[in-house]
């Protein structure tokens, strides 16, 4: 008789308890971790991606961009409970409770690479002042910004033979927007000017590289070759162009040197290409796995990766990353290529 009045409040507990554990919804409770490490890895798979590409086009192989489309997780908890019994040599029995809660999260997620035309406007088409002109007014540096995405203003280019001249403009327009004695700004019509409010030695300086009219203090920030004396004419790089300009900053392993592109000067000399880049971006490469990356790939036996401490770095790889984040913008949303559950 004890057994079975056991038996009957051991089975009247467990179905208390696994009743309380149903009636607590999971979901509201899920938010906060889910979200947060959905955020996390997304991020990080976004620069192991950007990285991953650089290193591509490095070996001069062709970049492949994979976009996450959607998640769809879905939550299930299901319950259990059982009473195991034992008969001893006296015909004695003993009774065991069971309980059991089964969680399971099986998240489904989308991918779709970049192809045909929606390739061509995500990463082919250049950059024009009036995608630059914001990125200004959100806390970028001007001169970080031309030297990534600009490929000539007012005839200098950012190439080999005028990188230095180019280099001069950048690192004048960034002292003077530090000392906000520069702006770039767009008016209501839609037109993007340069003001330079400097008739100190740098604003001058900047003015006579560019061949501005000294006595104006603003100019008119154009898409276009031709330029005047009160013009700012500037070509932008498309974002697969910034790429490969960003991409001479990864460090190639000795014995892959032959499997890369060389650059050389106009009288035929080779060109120490890390100069290109050295105050944009430094991506260093091993065969040991690094111990302290911001963000690191596996790739061609090698490891490559960017230094946790290295603030230039980090900070052009965001702007590479807010750079197609804009041109996908009014990219159109194609069929995704695979769903796979993820395990």
């Amino acid at each position: 008789m004890g057994g079975v009045v056991f038996k009957a409040v051991a089975i009247s507990a467990l179905t208390g308890l696994l009743t309380a554990c149903a009636g607590t919804s999971i979901g509201p409770r899920s938010i906060e971790p889910a979200r947060m490490n959905y955020n996390d890895a997304i991020s990080r798979s976004w620069d192991q991606q950007l990285l991953l590409n650089l290193v591509r086009v490095r070996y001069a192989e062709s970049p492949l961009f994979v976009d996450i489309t959607a998640i769809n997780a879905s939550q299930s908890m299901s319950t259990n409970a059982g009473i195991g019994a034992t008969i001893g040599d006296s015909f004695t029995r003993e009774f065991f409770p069971s309980a059991g809660v089964e969680y399971r999260d099986t998240p489904v997620i989308s991918y779709n690479y970049l192809q045909g035309e929606a390739f061509a406007k995500h990463v082919l088409t250049p950059l024009t002042p009036a995608i630059i002109e914001p990125l200004t007014r959100s806390g970028w540096s001007a001169e970080r910004l031309l030297s990534c995405c600009v490929e000539t203003i007012n005839g200098i280019d950012n190439d080999v033979p005028d990188r230095e001249r180019f280099g001069i403009v950048a690192d004048l327009i960034g002292k003077l927007q530090i000392a906000r004695e520069l702006r770039i700004n767009a008016s209501t019509d839609g037109r993007i000017w340069l003001t330079i409010k400097s008739k100190g030695p740098l604003g001058m300086d900047l003015r006579n590289l560019l061949k501005l009219d000294p006595s104006l203090e603003r100019y008119e920030v154009i898409d276009s070759v031709m330029h005047s004396p009160s013009t700012v004419a500037i070509q932008g790089r498309s974002v697969l162009s910034v790429m490969h300009a960003l991409a001479f900053a990864v460090q190639v392993p000795a014995q892959d040197e032959g499997k890369v592109t060389q650059l050389y000067n106009n009288v035929g000399a080779p060109v120490d290409t890390r100069l290109l880049t050295s105050q944009l971006l430094k991506v260093h490469s091993s065969k040991e796995e690094p111990k302290d990356a911001r963000v690191k790939v596996f790739a061609r036996d090698h490891w490559f990766w960017i230094d946790d401490t290295d603030l230039n770095s980090k900070l052009t790889l965001s702007l590479l990353r807010m750079l197609l984040v804009i041109k996908s913008v009014d990219r159109p949303v194609g069929v995704p290529v695979i769903t796979i559950p993820a395990q």
